[in-house]
């Protein structure tokens, strides 16, 4: 069985291969650090073993209800938005209510819906 690393590394791999994005780093290494995404306003998000990272927020995978992609504007397609570098957003519902917004992403909103569509879905 796939490990939840192994699954966060594969999105990003496919996503990386296929040429879709280019703004994270995958650490190969056993770190607690498994991706690294550059935001395009200079943000960092970590993916971890048991979490997202944005700045001081952790959000726990085990928390997590859904997350989805929200484009800036609604008329904007899927298509268009894979050759755009400043598209959407991520956002992230807790089973709580509470909704957290991953901003300025570039096409690695891609692997990081894939990736965590893959955890929640194994939680």
């Amino acid at each position: 069985m796939i490990d939840k690393k192994e699954k966060i590394r594969i999105q990003f791999r496919k996503a990386r291969n296929k040429g879709y994005a280019d703004n994270f780093e995958i650490y190969e290494e056993e770190t607690d650090r498994i991706v690294k995404i550059h935001g395009r306003d200079n943000k960092e998000y970590d993916l971890t073993e048991k979490a997202i990272i944005i700045s001081e927020i952790v959000i726990p995978y085990s928390e997590i209800k859904i997350a989805y992609w929200q484009c800036e504007n609604p008329i904007e397609r899927k298509e268009v938005a894979k050759r755009t570098q400043d598209i959407g957003r991520v956002v992230i519902e807790k089973k709580d209510g509470t909704k957290t917004t991953l901003e300025k992403l570039g096409r690695a909103y891609q692997p990081l819906i894939a990736a965590l569509e893959q955890i929640i879905k194994t939680s």
